[in-house]
């Protein structure tokens, strides 16, 4: 009889070490191309609204292995910043090493996303990227498997619908006008080689044109140098702004310039004798025009670097005090633009 006990005892350990690796290989498993789909599209559909779904820091199974993880969203380091997904298992001691995750058939860098957060769907768990840290625009879903390989999903595009209204009933003609492109705006001179030297003396800007106008609606009109702000530093920055011209120099001080300053929300910072400039790094067109008599300002702006929605208004100044005549909404809408090759 004992040899038939002995028999049965490893048979059934045998059982159970089979079930083991059996479990362990469904944990490993890839969602079926039906869950990349699914997830892809519920993703795509709800838009921003996902919002609440998404974790910064928690418990979750972050690699699908079958055991829960210590989950968070850290601040990246350099220049660039960003946000980065990382866990550990929940037992760890909390000076533990973070899990190390490598790209499984694709390059992270190919997308260059500043913002994250774990997506629990479904009894997995996913890794959602974004542009940037305000989660308005989505990158690229990941999923990390039980061997810490992290695998492309999908990744989305996105598209942005304006819709441009008044601020106040008076100046509804006023914007109708601007969105049907029946307004002319000023003609700016660009700057030359052969121009006469006109230094901006601010870090990283040069004068990129000049343009007279009465942008104050004093009838005076006076003159104005285009700025351009074009820097590489981190993730790179970009804006264009007006300035006085006062005594054949860009102005530094003075009522114009601070009425200006204020209209444009750009600010001027000297530290150690350099003059720093800062506002929206979104690319920003800003154009004068006028329209029965008064000069009004068109500032249009792209989504901003470090991620806040695309920007338009048109402004004008009463006396030295700036006004908001109209203004834009953005509605983000997101679509799935490729499934990964692993999910077909």
């Amino acid at each position: 009889m004992r040899p038939l006990l002995v028999g049965a005892v490893m048979l059934a350990l045998a059982t159970t070490g089979a079930t083991g690796a059996g479990v362990r290989r469904a944990a490993a498993r890839l969602p079926s191309p039906a869950e990349a789909g699914a997830v892809c599209r519920m993703i795509a559909v709800r838009g921003p609204a996902i919002a609440p779904a998404l974790v910064r820091d928690g418990v979750l199974d972050a690699n699908n292995d079958g055991t829960r993880d210590a989950v968070t969203v850290v601040t990246r380091e350099g220049t660039m910043r960003g946000e980065d997904l990382q866990f550990r298992p929940r037992i760890a001691f909390a000076e533990a090493p973070v899990a190390e995750v490598r790209p499984e058939g694709f390059q992270p860098g190919d997308y260059l996303p500043f913002g994250a957060r774990w997506l629990p769907w479904r009894g997995k768990v996913y890794t959602l990227y974004f542009d940037a840290e305000d989660l308005r625009v989505p990158s690229y879903l990941g999923y990390i498997d039980s061997t810490n390989a992290e695998h492309l999903v999908c990744d989305f595009a996105s598209s942005d619908t304006e819709t441009f209204r008044s601020v106040g009933r008076d100046a509804e003609a006023l914007c109708r006008a601007v969105t049907q492109g029946r307004v002319d705006y000023a003609s700016v001179a660009e700057m030359q080689e052969a121009d006469p030297d006109l230094p901006s003396e601010r870090w990283m800007t040069r004068v990129a044109g000049r343009v007279t106008v009465d942008f104050a609606n004093r009838g005076v009109p006076a003159p104005l140098a285009l700025l351009a702000l074009e820097s590489g530093a981190g993730r790179g920055c970009t804006f264009g702004y007006f300035d006085a011209i006062v005594d054949g120099k860009v102005a530094s001080a003075g009522d114009a310039h601070a009425t200006l300053m204020k209209l444009q929300d750009v600010e001027l910072r000297n530290d150690g004798g350099q003059v720093y400039t800062s506002s929206r790094c979104d690319g920003s067109a800003s154009r004068w025009f006028v329209r029965d008599g008064v000069t009004y300002l068109d500032i249009v702006g792209g989504p901003d670097v470090r991620g806040t929605q695309p920007f338009h208004e048109v402004r004008v100044l009463r006396g030295a005090q700036p006004e908001t005549r109209c203004k834009a909404t953005f509605a983000t809408r997101w679509s799935v633009k490729s499934i990964g090759p692993e999910f077909k």
